[in-house]
């Protein structure tokens, strides 16, 4: 994928992307849905390659990024430099590579008649409108931001529950363990791209004990923590999913160490694809 420069630098002003500022610890969650958005150099495909009308097996797959609007004393990664030298593409422009394997259908290579490539883009998710519930029976109105669908989120039931910390493993960190869960429909049901995410972060572990080997990794915050500038992967947040009833929906709040007694304010999210997935004929 070829990106305008002017496009990267217009970018990164917007978000006053920096070395000393790029890093997911100085943006919030819905900021950081946003940034992904916003970034020109950040796409998630999925590539299906068709041999003689047989669908090949996946084995693995890399990606390399090149920036060309970083400062000359940060350099981009060696093995984007050496693809692009490679292919002999365009350093005045910004990059992302991606490369897949796949596997032969059979042991023995077969005589290749037809070949396409289809690529999918993976979903986006796009931060919605917030809302406060105090209790079941509260409903709360929003649309769809691509179907313009009218929604309509009504709360079944409400309750606060603990996790035991002999689940989290840990003789070193105390973990927080109090938590709200929101059980809710939606009408009309949609396709699963429509998730509630709890605005707030989880509260940080605390250390209880010292480390007893000098490796042991240090946790810093409860989120991934990412670079953004060159492309960025999704930060890591509490899931939400069904549960066995038709239709009924739960949602997660964040872990705290002391039990919740204010109204928690939720966010909607979208999984939205951008881009309709195209097939090349190769062959």
């Amino acid at each position: 994928m070829c990106t305008l420069a002017e496009d990267i630098r217009e970018f990164m002003k917007k978000w006053d992307l920096t070395p000393e500022n790029d890093s997911c610890l100085n943006f919030t969650q819905e900021q950081q849905l946003q940034i992904d958005l916003d970034n020109p150099l950040c796409l998630d495909i999925i590539p299906y390659l068709k041999l003689n009308g047989t669908t090949m097996q996946a084995s693995h797959s890399c990606s390399v990024v090149f920036n060309p609007c970083l400062p000359d004393e940060i350099n981009n990664e060696p093995e984007a430099k050496w693809v692009l030298k490679h292919y002999e593409l365009d350093t005045s422009y910004g990059w992302m590579i991606f490369r897949a394997a796949f596997l032969w259908p059979d042991k023995r290579r077969p005589a290749i008649k037809s070949l396409s490539l289809t690529i999918e883009q993976q979903p986006f998710r796009m931060p919605g409108p917030h809302f406060k519930i105090h209790s079941p029976g509260d409903q709360f109105a929003f649309s769809h931001p691509v179907s313009e669908t009218k929604y309509t989120l009504t709360v079944q039931k409400l309750e606060q529950q603990t996790l035991s910390q002999n689940r989290m493993d840990s003789d070193r960190w105390l973990y927080p363990t109090h938590f709200t869960t929101m059980s809710y429909t939606l009408s009309p049901e949609p396709d699963n791209d429509i998730s509630i995410h709890d605005c707030a972060d989880n509260d940080k572990p605390l250390e209880v004990a010292p480390a007893t080997d000098s490796f042991s990794p240090e946790v810093q915050t409860d989120l991934a923590c990412i670079d953004i500038i060159g492309g960025a992967d999704e930060p890591t947040i509490i899931l939400c999913g069904n549960n066995n009833q038709a239709n009924l929906h739960v949602a997660y709040s964040a872990l705290h160490f002391k039990p919740v007694s204010d109204d928690i304010e939720w966010r909607i999210e979208f999984n939205i694809i951008r881009f309709s997935k195209k097939t090349f004929l190769l062959i």
